[in-house]
């Protein structure tokens, strides 16, 4: 009889977890889903875990040795207190990791890691040069570095932009989009993005794969902010009708209120000194990926996934 495949996806909750919770039910594994808040998923062998990463008594509780292989997707991407980064992105993976080796887990471990802990620029997939501009960045490096200097069988995979259902970064803008309103820059700025369907798909092919102690690239198209705009009114089968040209001083002037508010209410949002670094900056982009050596290929196409994601969520009420 065949081993039972049993994963433990820590974040089942988030917007890309739910992607590869779903992904790996669909290949017949059994996932337990590890969170703060439950979410349900169907279709499939699943159960769920309450986890706080922050508190190591949570995470001593879990006995990970029962899983064939661990996912940490758990951490936070937007905040206006750069010392949430840290707590969660640092502190956080310091406990997981601590906990593995000191238990003796000899299953794979899988760190969902960032484009952003190069900083700015192109860069391809053996580089070894980090420059991050966002604390963001910074202590998604540190995890990255905890990771690598530890006894575990670890693999990182670093996205850039990711876009799909349960993403609530890009929701308003291509609400935007769908009424018309096209979004571009006073001088281009170029980003790689990649669905996440298709990355929950690279999740799994890495865990299935026989490679160890090697960190991944991935992206699905480079676009400027216009070609974005173009794409997602295509695909609704409308025209762009105004055109809104941007420029730092904009953005900066949108931006800084956001982040006062959100000091002062103490609440995390996108309006964060991390994604205004991050959306001032010329170039985030993959000049090459190697996620193909574990025998990853792209599940949705380009088209595919903007017309589902716009279908199934983006444009939902």
């Amino acid at each position: 009889m065949a081993e039972r495949k049993v994963v433990a996806v820590i974040g089942a909750s988030g917007f890309l977890g739910r992607h590869i919770v779903e992904n790996f039910l669909s290949h017949g594994w059994y996932v337990v889903g590890f969170s703060r808040r439950k979410v349900e998923f169907v279709g499939g062998e699943y159960s769920w875990q309450y986890l706080d990463i922050e508190d190591p008594r949570s995470v001593e509780s879990v006995d990970f040795r029962r899983f064939s292989a661990v996912i940490l997707n758990s951490g936070l991407v937007a905040s206006n207190n750069p010392a949430r980064f840290w707590a969660v992105n640092g502190v956080g993976t310091f406990n997981v990791v601590s906990h593995l080796e000191s238990t003796g887990y000899e299953g794979k471990f899988l760190y969902i890691s960032s484009l952003a802990i190069y900083g700015p620029g192109e860069h391809s997939h053996d580089e070894e040069e980090f420059n991050p501009v966002s604390e963001y960045g910074r202590s998604k490096l540190f995890a990255e570095r905890l990771i690598r200097r530890s006894k575990l069988k670890w693999n990182i995979l670093r996205p850039p932009v990711i876009f799909g259902e349960y993403d609530v970064g890009l929701k308003d803008i291509i609400r935007l989009i769908s009424l018309g309103v096209g979004l571009r820059w006073n001088s281009p700025k170029v980003i790689s993005m990649v669905y996440a369907g298709n990355v929950a798909e690279a999740v799994r092919c890495v865990i299935e794969s026989s490679v160890d102690a090697t960190t991944f690239t991935i992206k699905d198209a480079d676009f400027t902010w216009e070609d974005f705009s173009v794409y997602v009114s295509s695909a609704l089968g409308k025209k762009i009708k105004f055109w809104i040209t941007l420029n730092d001083f904009i953005i900066k002037s949108i931006f800084y209120p956001g982040i006062f508010l959100g000091c002062i209410l103490g609440v995390s949002s996108f309006f964060n000194r991390d994604k205004l670094k991050e959306l001032t900056a010329d170039k985030w982009v993959y000049k090459s990926t190697n996620v193909e050596i574990t025998g990853y290929s792209r599940v949705f196409s380009l088209e595919e996934s903007i017309s589902r994601s716009l279908r199934n969520w983006y444009l939902q009420k």
